[in-house]
């Protein structure tokens, strides 16, 4: 699976990387949403994990430009607020990407990719 990881925080965004890429899935990294549109036009990313604050625009804004590049992603936003979690939750319905809680990192993560990668 090409999965597409836009994280700011350096170290979180490293371990997703080597998470993923230990089982077996293509993986790019960007630390902002706007270095994401540019990379999802190339990579065609089967998934997106994108943090909600970034330093340029928020992961919404992002996912929605990332969608028209990438058609078929699954993109899902990701942040450690609530608070975060309840602005985003009207435009997260609104464009079906998933919500999940940084909380759940890195174990939450197998929930978002096809079962045969668990091995």
């Amino acid at each position: 699976m090409r999965v597409l990881v836009v994280e700011d925080y350096a170290e979180l965004r490293e371990m997703i990387e080597a998470y993923l890429s230990r089982r077996d899935h293509v993986v790019q990294t960007c630390a902002n949403g706007n270095d994401a549109v540019r990379i999802a036009a190339d990579f065609a990313p089967e998934l997106v994990i994108m943090d909600y604050r970034l330093p340029d625009i928020n992961g919404v804004a992002a996912g929605i430009e990332v969608r028209k590049a990438a058609p078929a992603a699954r993109i899902v936003i990701c942040s450690a607020s609530e608070r975060e979690q309840f602005e985003a939750s009207a435009a997260l319905a609104e464009h079906g990407f998933t919500y999940m809680d940084k909380a759940q990192f890195p174990a939450g993560l197998s929930q978002l990719l096809p079962q045969q990668s668990e091995a």
